[in-house]
This record gives structure tokens, sequence and C-alpha cells, in this order.
């Protein structure tokens, strides 16, 4: 199956770079990679993504490298909890952190395609999320997570939360992720 995203994401990415570096910036991509204009609900090659993510970090951080990943994912978190499909499925889960957890594919497979992500529950606080053949290095996913993580603190889920990593091979990564309810459950 064809690794994809959807259009809409694509977009959320053009607009970060509009809003952090404005019309210079947006010219500045434009020249990077081409044509930024995308439909929402097109489905792109995941490698369009890739290219588009190289040239947004390298306007908004100076560069690419892993830590710019793990910003970054936080950011594509933000946006994508924030866009019209984000705040849909955020509400069906509430603030349930543990169902959101067990469901993260469901959850990913509305902007993207063509993934292997498992969950798996390990306690009543904590998740092991593995994802396959993705073409991020570990550090983009442990962003999302964060993101993820802040998101549930914020909305008095969660009070505190851990993310543990590592690499099962290239392209390959298990998340350990625990968190502290902020009220007895």
């Amino acid at each position: 199956m064809e690794k994809t995203v959807k259009g809409m994401f694509l977009k959320n990415i053009v607009d970060s770079v509009m809003r952090e570096k404005g019309p210079e910036g947006l010219a500045a991509l434009k020249n990077d990679i081409g044509a930024i204009h995308y439909y929402g609900i097109k489905n792109y090659p995941l490698d369009e993504e890739v290219r588009l993510q190289h040239a947004a970090m390298k306007l908004l951080y100076g560069g690419v490298s892993n830590e710019h990943y793990r910003e970054f994912g936080t950011l594509q978190w933000d946006l994508y909890v924030g866009s019209v499909i984000g705040k849909t499925m955020m509400s069906l889960f509430k603030n349930d952190i543990l169902r959101l957890a067990l469901k993260v594919a469901d959850v990913l497979n509305t902007v993207s395609d063509g993934f292997e992500i498992t969950a798996k529950e390990t306690s009543p606080t904590s998740v092991t999320i593995m994802l396959a053949n993705i073409p991020y290095p570990i550090e983009y996913y442990e962003g999302v997570w964060f993101g993820a993580l802040e998101y549930f603190k914020q909305s008095n889920a969660i009070k505190d939360g851990k993310i543990v990593s590592r690499t099962i091979k290239t392209g390959t990564y298990e998340y350990d992720l625990s968190w502290e309810f902020a009220t007895a459950q």
C-alpha cells in the first residue's frame, strides 16, 4: 500500500510557515519546493510531506535536525487538534487519554494511510505504541506524543506524563507513554 497523507495536513504546514514567517516565508517555501497549494481531502504521497516538512523546518528552525523533528512533531500535534477533523476526533475521546492512545491508529489514519501502527495497554496509566515503516526519525513521534500529553495536561485530565522511546530498526519505533491522572479514576 502506498503511504499517503491528506492535503489538509500539508495545508496546515504551509499555514504554520505563513503564520510564523509571513509572506516572505511563504515565498521562500514555494521557492524551495514549488507548488504549495494542496486540496484538503486529496491524498498526497508521503514523500511530498517529507519534502514539505524539511523545507518548513529550515524556515521555522533554521535547519533540519533530530531536535527540530521533535519540535515539529509537537507542532504537528497542535495543528491536528486545532483542525476541524482533529477537533472532531478529540471530541469523541473527551479527556480519555487511554482510549485515545489505544485508538491511535484510527486517529492517524484520518490524515494518513499505509503505516503499521499498534497500541497495547500496559497498565491503566500506560501504553506502548509501535510505529513501523515510517520515514521520520524517532524524535518526530516523540514530539507528537509530547504534544498529546501536554494537550491532556492542559485539559486537566492528567497532571504528568512520560515518554520512553526505542528504535526497533530504522523506521520502526516503540514508544512507552505513561501518565498520572489529575484526579482519582
